[in-house]
């Protein structure tokens, strides 16, 4: 499936074989997501049938194989800090229109109803959630109205275990949809970069957030300008940010660049290229606590791109390309990608072959070049690739066929001598 593999980060330990795959839920599965703590504590948490559902699912010794339902919902989004705790949000449909909702997780976490964050008549889209080590939490999404759309942003004071009482816009209203990407490190300083469109190009914009009591302190710094197709974001724990994006101007191939917002100089650096081929698309960024960053990417040369590149960030500097290339025959679908402490890196990819779709998952950095099919191939459609990664293992979703039908697939990889 995949034709080679080469060394991102240095693994240390070795993978045991992956776990038969489960069912995590039948029926009209949605949106899914997931999130694991650096302990392994882990959570699921998805839509099925207009209900939002979750489980406990991870290597912290707490694992649940009942699914809890949390109330009427759908697009969930959740994220959990080195403690476990965290905070999962959703939209509610009601009378009033929709409702963007969140509700504290984890320990000492006793609320039992979510609080209502925004009520809109409008459209509510692109939910991005972060949380920091106090259990306070930085929410962004897209707001549409009117025909106009705006990036709002909320906060949630851990402590007082409140939300902002209103939203903050970030930016202007716009005439045309945008998607916000969100970073955020375990101070609460974060990170929100969305794209403005003008007659003839894109502007891509930032804004930084800090915990203090102005958490948007200045308007957005422009990135990029000119045929912006993707962008990504992070931010490490001493709050240098990072902004990927890909661009692909008239008569010039695609190229992904990145720009660092260093702290001591108060300033984005001027941007660098990490790669150009005639196709580039799918973005992933993943970043461990430490503040180590991979970015990983479909590149080719034809009308499709054919494989996989990949650049690690430590340090303050990217490292040295890698390459993973598809066997002839097969297509990738999409892909996940996550890191965890000490280097530790893995890879999901939906496969399309012609015995059917097939994923397979890969324990980047080991020495060997085994990639592990996940499952048999099905003639069902798979998407909505997850991952999470900690010392004592690998946990890997998707979902599997569609409407009524569709199932939600969970597999293990336990970590020997975790």
């Amino acid at each position: 499936m995949l034709d080679k593999l080469l060394t991102v980060f240095g693994n240390h330990g070795k993978a045991d074989p992956l776990a038969r795959p489960r069912y995590l839920d039948r029926g009209a599965i949605g949106q899914a997501c997931y999130a694991m703590d650096p302990n392994g504590r882990g959570r699921a948490i998805w839509e099925n049938n207009g209900k939002i559902w979750t489980t406990l699912l991870g290597f912290g010794g707490a694992d649940s194989m009942a699914n809890h339902a949390l109330g009427p919902g759908r697009a969930p989004g959740i994220a959990l800090n080195s403690g476990g705790s965290g905070i999962a949000v959703w939209i509610v449909e009601g009378s009033a229109g929709r409702t963007l909702s969140g509700l504290p997780l984890g320990r000492g976490k006793s609320q039992d109803a979510p609080s209502a964050i925004f009520t809109t008549s409008g459209a509510i889209r692109h939910i991005r959630i972060r949380v920091d080590r106090r259990g306070g939490a930085v929410l962004v999404w897209s707001h549409e109205q009117g025909g106009e759309f705006e990036t709002l942003a909320a906060h949630y004071n851990g402590r007082a275990g409140a939300w902002d009482d209103e939203p903050t816009r970030l930016g202007p209203r716009v005439r045309h949809p945008v998607e916000p990407q969100l970073a955020m490190n375990s101070r609460g300083q974060a990170v929100v970069a969305w794209t403005e469109e003008r007659k003839d190009a894109r502007d891509l914009l930032a804004c930084l957030s800090g915990p203090g009591p102005r958490p948007w302190p200045g308007p957005p710094a422009l990135l990029a300008s000119g045929r912006l197709l993707e962008h990504q974001v992070a931010i490490d724990p001493a709050g240098n940010a990072l902004g990927l994006f890909l661009q692909q101007d008239s008569g010039a191939p695609a190229a992904l660049k990145a720009r660092r917002y260093a702290v001591a100089a108060s300033a984005w650096q001027e941007p660098e290229v990490l790669g150009s081929a005639l196709h580039l698309r799918q973005i992933r960024l993943a970043t461990n606590a430490a503040g180590d960053t991979l970015a990983v990417w479909l590149q080719g040369g034809g009308l499709d791109p054919a494989y996989l590149r990949s650049m690690a960030f430590r340090g303050g500097r990217w490292g040295d390309r890698e390459t993973y290339l598809t066997a002839k025959g097969s297509k990738i679908e999409d892909f996940s990608v996550a890191l965890g402490p000490g280097g530790l890196a893995a890879l999901l990819c939906l496969a399309r072959q012609e015995e059917g779709y097939l994923p397979v998952m890969r324990d980047l950095g080991s020495r060997g070049k085994e990639v592990l099919p996940v499952a048999e191939a099905s003639d069902d459609v798979l998407d909505q690739p997850l991952m999470g990664l900690c010392a004592k293992g690998t946990i890997a979703l998707w979902r599997m066929g569609e409407g009524s039908r569709a199932r939600l697939v969970c597999a293990r990889q336990s970590r020997s001598g975790a």
